[in-house]
């Protein structure tokens, strides 16, 4: 039961069919059935359903697939203990949410790479609860999210509170305004969960929700009137955003947005950057996360 045979095998039972399994590895499907076959018999257990459609985990084979992940993160997270030097260098695969793609992480970038001349950074921008799934998984080293974070095998470091503004194309009460449709990320994001907690909390029962993946596209459409939407305040505040102007006059699109405040309690929102609780903490994941706290202190 070797490390690549398991990583086939996961593979395959990720993708849910052998075929698209052999091009996701770029591997014969032959072999890889061959293989996949092997380990059934070394065991002595069947590890999926063979099905028109594709493959499907038995209950074998779904006990098998939790303890390969966690083999195989440790064989990664053993080659990385062994060849990092402690002068972050390599690939460093980081997450955000938009707002603080936009915000906070251009400068903080910047600085970053001056520094480690030697790190590439690879940045993808998601719902902060995605963000979170995608480092539990490893497919990110690290990310900046919104929201208290929770869980025994990550690590969150604070890096800063955001104050959300309710943003609308016109004034109105506030009650009013959370009876209107909603315009916001895909499940999943922190400031849409905050809306539709602060929903429930005053009864007010959910509407239409219009789900966008842009910052500037639903400022747009919260501009266009479709809608209302929970910015940060750090973002825009009386009606200015703090972006630079041209970027304003792109997102408004020439028309006037409205902020109400909330109260402290339901606007004050944590961000922090997230990563494994691991062993060993590759020093490009120790240098970002120190790096992006010492910014939000000076900041």
């Amino acid at each position: 039961m070797d490390l690549q045979t398991l990583h086939f095998f996961c593979t395959a039972a990720t993708e849910g069919s052998l075929t698209r399994a052999a091009q996701v590895l770029n591997y014969a499907q032959s072999n890889l059935s061959t293989r996949i076959h092997a380990l059934e018999a070394e065991l002595g257990v069947s590890l999926f359903d063979r099905l028109p459609e594709g493959v499907r985990l038995t209950e074998k084979g779904e006990l098998l697939f939790d303890y390969a992940q966690r083999m195989l993160l440790l064989a990664e997270e053993t080659a990385s203990a062994v060849r990092d030097e402690g002068v972050p260098g390599g690939t460093l695969l980081l997450g955000s949410m938009e707002s603080a793609a936009l915000s906070l992480l251009p400068s903080m970038l910047r600085r970053y790479h001056e520094r480690y001349p030697k790190v590439r950074t690879l940045l993808r921008t998601m719902p902060s609860q995605q963000a979170v799934q995608a480092v539990l998984d490893c497919k990110l080293d690290a990310a900046v999210v919104g929201g208290e974070i929770s869980h025994p095998a990550l690590e969150a470091v604070p890096l800063t509170r955001e104050r959300l503004v309710l943003i609308s194309c016109d004034a109105a009460p506030l009650e009013a305004l959370l009876s209107r449709p909603l315009v916001v990320f895909p499940r999943g994001c922190s400031y849409r969960r905050r809306l539709e907690e602060i929903q429930a909390k005053k009864g007010i029962v959910p509407g239409e929700i219009m789900e966008m993946n842009s910052l500037s596209a639903i400022f747009a459409s919260v501009s266009a009137g479709l809608g209302v939407s929970l910015f940060p305040a750090s973002t825009v505040d009386a009606g200015v955003s703090l972006f630079p102007a041209s970027t304003v006059d792109a997102l408004a699109a020439g028309k006037q947005i409205v902020v109400t405040e909330l109260p402290f309690a339901q606007a004050d929102i944590p961000v922090s950057i997230v990563h494994r609780r691991t062993g060993h903490i590759p020093s490009t994941v120790r240098a970002m996360a120190q790096c992006l706290a010492q910014w939000c202190d000076s900041i």
